[in-house]
């Protein structure tokens, strides 16, 4: 009886031990894009540790990136005008966002505000939900000239 209690205290141990936290940076930076009139970076800051599925309590630290193309930058831009994407320059299916809603709008020449709504799916791929996206919120925007770096995903 002591061993079971023993293995299921390290079992619980090790999943609670494991998880991650992402926190955007508070600025978006804006390029020019040939496909579309410009590319939005919005960076955040991934911080965890453990994988269960590898039984790892390794703790582990990156940035990541979402991205959004639009064609004007200014004012309120529905979503049906705009792509967004968690991969660079991959616009089209499979990796754009489908029946995407909500907003994003350009306040001033350096402020801009993301208010996007993400569709969650049931099983037999009908949207079920739609929410918030998870970096909703007010961002510092800054133009850059010309196209932005490429930037590796893994």
């Amino acid at each position: 009886m002591k061993i079971k209690l023993f293995l299921l205290l390290i079992i619980i141990c090790i999943t609670a031990s494991c998880g991650s936290v992402r926190k955007p940076y508070k600025e978006i930076l804006a390029y020019d894009y040939g496909e579309f009139q410009h590319e939005l970076r919005l960076t955040y800051h991934t911080k965890g540790r453990g994988n269960i599925h590898t039984y790892s309590l390794a703790k582990y630290e990156f940035d990541d990136f979402d991205w959004i193309y639009t064609n004007k930058l200014e004012g309120k831009i529905e979503a049906d005008s705009l792509v967004f994407s968690h991969y660079q320059r991959k616009t089209e299916y499979p990796w754009k966002q489908s029946k995407l809603k909500g907003h994003i709008e350009v306040l001033s020449d350096s402020s801009i505000v993301v208010s996007l709504l993400m569709p969650r799916y049931d099983d037999s791929n009908n949207v079920k939900s739609w929410e918030p996206y998870q970096f909703n919120g007010a961002y510092r925007l800054i133009k850059k000239e010309g196209t932005g770096p490429l930037v590796e995903k893994d």
